[in-house]
């Protein structure tokens, strides 16, 4: 039987996004990850309340943004697409020409894992730090891995996945994305890899 902490932990700690998490992503069933890690994560995602976003997370998420304006771009001409990015924020160029030139290369659900790695973290954090009792932390766990498990067929999917929504909501260096690709192609091969200890569809008995 699947230890479901484990599983939780593979789900949560792929939302770390420092060379030395994902270096320990290898190792967490012996190493539990500093609490000092997980707040440079939520400062560099900007949450400032915890306990309040993993709802919005698990329901919602940054793949709500994602599929507005993958259905957005559909319904409208390319030349009206170029109009539109005339006309937008610069804050929001990013993202819409991320979608835009994935249009139709990427499922519409691609982006879901980050959103799902982000509100496994949080429930961790929150439950270490007491701020969420033990039942409603079970709750959001429960809902989490129902909805990996339904949206991915793989860790390889889902990490894909993940990646793809980093990019979506980052704007990073081609050197960044090279050593995120590099430390996730590790976790999916490397032999002491704990990911081939953990079967994507485990049965974890959630009761």
């Amino acid at each position: 039987m699947v230890d479901h902490n484990d599983y939780y932990r593979a789900i949560a700690y792929m939302a770390l996004f420092t060379d030395e998490a994902l270096t320990l992503s290898l190792k967490y069933t012996k190493k539990k990850v500093a609490s000092r890690q997980i707040k440079e994560c939520l400062k560099k995602m900007n949450i400032s309340s915890a306990e309040k976003k993993i709802g919005w997370f698990i329901h919602n998420g940054f793949r709500s943004r994602y599929h507005e304006l993958d259905l957005y771009f559909r319904t409208i001409t390319e030349q009206e697409r170029d109009e539109y990015f005339q006309i937008i924020p610069e804050t929001q160029l990013h993202q819409a020409s991320f979608v835009r030139s994935h249009l139709y290369s990427l499922p519409g659900h691609t982006v879901a894992a980050f959103d799902y790695s982000l509100a496994m973290l949080l429930t961790q954090y929150t439950l270490d730090k007491k701020r969420i009792s033990r039942s409603e932390a079970f709750s959001y766990q429960k809902q989490i891995v129902e909805l990996v498990q339904q949206g991915f067929a793989s860790w390889e999917e889902y990490i894909k996945s993940f990646l793809v929504g980093y990019c979506f909501h980052f704007e990073i260096s081609q050197k960044e994305h090279s050593r995120l690709v590099k430390g996730f192609t590790r976790l999916l091969s490397s032999p002491s890899s704990p990911l081939h200890t953990l079967p994507f569809h485990s049965s974890l008995s959630l009761v």
